[in-house]
């Protein structure tokens, strides 16, 4: 999503509401004008200011909300490459396979990307609660094995790569029990 430009119009418009009653008052003498002249200039700086920060921010993210960080042109790696030795155990394996999603995942420091992972176990570590069923699998953003909580898929929906069904894990996957209790 992109920042909008502030409003150089909005933002004189509103100097001049405060300037035209301050000149008035003071009976248009130049002092009074020099002062409305300095203010004017602290308001374009600060409107300045904005419209630098929100270009810089603009420049540095995506235009088009149809963009995405998917990775598409490397080769894929065989299933024993994907799922190293490198994965933990968080609990009772809920769900074993291999199947191939695609979600909106949100990190730890709120960074949104758009993930593309062959699943290949789901597990609940404890009460069952959202925040402790985990899914692993071979991420193709990445290019590695990762670890994925589900309380931060986004809205908890997924998509199968394969057919384009939206889901929650648990549908996409065939999980006949709920993940959350």
């Amino acid at each position: 999503m992109t920042a909008q430009h502030p409003s150089l119009k909005a933002t004189l418009g509103g100097a001049t509401i405060l300037a035209v009653p301050f000149l008035w008052f003071f009976d248009w003498q130049t002092w009074a004008w020099i002062c409305v002249g300095i203010f004017y200039a602290l308001i374009i700086a600060g409107w300045f200011s904005q419209a630098l920060e929100v270009y810089r921010a603009n420049k540095a993210t995506p235009q088009s909300p149809f963009k995405s960080d998917f990775v598409t042109s490397r080769a894929v790696p065989s299933a024993s490459e994907e799922l190293g030795e490198d994965l933990e155990d968080f609990g009772e394996e809920i769900w074993q396979g291999n199947k191939r999603i695609r979600f909106a995942y949100r990190n730890a420091v709120s960074d949104g990307t758009d993930r593309e992972v062959s699943v290949r176990k789901v597990m609940s570590a404890g009460s069952g609660h959202d925040d402790d069923i985990y899914f692993q699998g071979y991420c193709h953003l990445r290019n590695e094995p990762r670890t994925f909580r589900l309380d931060r898929v986004k809205g908890r929906k997924v998509v199968d790569t394969a057919t384009g069904e939206i889901g929650t894990l648990r549908q996409v996957l065939g999980i006949k029990r709920r993940l959350s209790r």
